[in-house]
């Protein structure tokens, strides 16, 4: 009751005791598209408890309670603080807050001192560094996020998307508590665990207002639930990420537009959810892709486990179905190869083909024939890249997939960058690259075969088409990472060098 009323204030900022249309659109602006300023001075109103322009400790530590237990209810109940904890944070808070020891904090004092304090903003559950339409750095602004293949159509609160995405996270939540409620202890999978599903209807939680009834399976529960504990994926971080509890929390407290979806650049039109912390995302795949991925399920699962970490394939962490009565969408959730705090400045999607592989000057992402030199990494660095390179597309090559990426995304370093012991350098220290191999769910088939065909009685540019046998694309990959990307001569790239331990990959 006390979380509703303060968010009931917030909105009436007139005070008469009612919301008008100008103001919940106004409010929903603020939500959606406001400023840093704009949004703190809406959160100041859920503090502000009796509205008299002032928040005092007890009205602080009232609203840190209640949003405590609104969180907790959509984490089942887990609470990261007693009510001993979240009062003396409530003291320390304040303390800060109230500039001039009067024993109150005034708008400005909540502004300018949270403002000043991005510490505290996180503490209070109002940083917004994770926001998909964040500013620039350089704007003085909160971090902005890395750029995407194509434009985002964020899905915030009253979107039609809205309760499909959030039927979507429940569903994904659920499977992953089922998945760890009797996990299987033996050594090796019974070839059964490959074909396994757990299927469910995704209960009523009033979380959203909708009369349709969701249908959810989760496939191969276990095989996934190993891959990522090789991954060294902490399940209960994956758990709360994919669920809707990080969304309603920046929704309670000052972000409206708390969700992006876009529709990827590729011809297949997948649709992507990205989680709030950025981590992971949910892909939407056709049926050829889920087919492939449930025949090489076994040979990925035992790849993964000798590999684990050295290896630049993009995590797939899960697969999953989702039914909403009339069309069933078949999605997988993946690790995000561009998982950082750091601006991307240019992106990259690599074949190794020619053929088309030109982006034009109003395109966002960069493509093979965009590359005017290789990117200057050091000797040892790129012959362990190439070996995992190497690799991978063995595997991918055994398996009969073709047509994937390289992606790789270039933050040029500058102040206020954020390093890491592992991330990959340029030699002179002036960028950072963030690789991983994308897209390898495309079997070759007889289309596929079809599209060789024709493009090449239609090209003179044979050895440039992307649509080329498995063997072949793999060999022409390797050749072009080796080559354009990382300038690595076949001396340079001894056989010797196995073992790619020497550079971890988080992706």
């Amino acid at each position: 009751p006390h979380l509703g009323k303060s968010l009931f204030q917030a909105f009436d900022v007139s005070k008469n005791g009612r919301i008008d249309l100008r103001e919940f659109i106004g409010g929903l602006s603020i939500l959606s598209k406001g400023s840093v300023s704009d949004r703190l001075h809406f959160a100041f109103r859920l503090f502000d408890v009796d509205s008299d322009g002032k928040v005092t400790l007890e009205e602080l530590k009232r609203t840190l309670h209640s949003v405590d237990t609104a969180i907790s209810i959509l984490k089942d109940g887990g609470r990261d603080k007693t009510d001993k904890d979240l009062d003396k944070l409530a003291s320390e808070i304040f303390a800060a807050l109230d500039a001039d020891g009067d024993g109150f904090v005034t708008v400005k004092e909540f502004v300018d001192g949270l403002t000043t304090r991005p510490d505290l903003m996180k503490t209070l559950r109002l940083d917004h560094s994770n926001d998909f339409n964040s500013a620039s750095p350089d704007s003085g602004s909160l971090p902005a996020k890395p750029p995407r293949p194509t434009g985002n159509l964020a899905v915030s609160w009253g979107h039609p998307q809205w309760a499909f995405v959030i039927q979507m996270m429940l569903g994904m939540k659920i499977a992953n508590e089922k998945a760890n409620e009797k996990p299987k202890n033996a050594v090796e999978l019974e070839p059964a665990a490959f074909k396994a599903q757990t299927a469910f209807e995704i209960p009523d939680t009033q979380l959203v207002s909708t009369t349709t009834k969701y249908k959810f399976v989760d496939f191969a529960p276990e095989v996934f639930r190993r891959m990522r504990k090789a991954w060294n994926i902490n399940e209960a971080h994956f758990r709360e990420a994919v669920g809707p509890a990080q969304i309603f929390a920046k929704l309670l407290l000052g972000d409206l537009a708390s969700l992006t979806s876009c529709i990827s650049a590729g011809k297949s039109g997948s649709l992507f959810f990205y989680t709030p912390d950025n981590c992971f995302l949910a892909k939407t795949i056709p049926r050829r892709e889920f087919n492939s991925l449930m025949t090489i399920l076994p040979k990925l699962y035992h790849y993964t486990m000798d590999t684990k970490e050295n290896s630049l394939l993009m995590h797939i962490l899960a697969l999953h179905s989702i039914h909403d009565g009339s069309r069933e969408y078949t999605f997988v959730v993946l690790s995000n190869v561009l998982n950082t705090v750091n601006q991307i400045d240019t992106l990259y999607d690599l074949k190794g083909s020619t053929l088309g592989r030109q982006a034009g000057p109003s395109e966002k992402v960069q493509k093979d024939l965009n590359i005017k030199e290789p990117f200057p990494i050091d000797p040892p660095t790129a012959t362990r890249l190439y070996q995992m390179i190497k690799h991978d597309s063995k595997f991918l090559e055994k398996n009969n997939l073709m047509d994937y990426s390289l992606l790789l995304g270039v933050h040029k370093v500058r102040p206020g960058t954020v390093r890491k012991p592992n991330d990959i350098k340029s030699s002179d220290g002036s960028a950072i690259y963030y690789i991983g191999i994308i897209d390898y769910l495309t079997d070759y088939n007889v289309a596929k075969w079809f599209e060789t065909t024709y493009k090449a009685m239609t090209t003179a540019d044979r050895a440039g088409i992307s649509a080329v046998p498995a063997p072949e694309y793999a060999e022409r990959f390797r050749h072009f990472m080796k080559k354009k990307v990382l300038s690595l001569s076949d001396k340079g790239s001894a056989a010797s060098v196995v073992s790619p331990a020497g550079v971890r990959l988080v992706i």
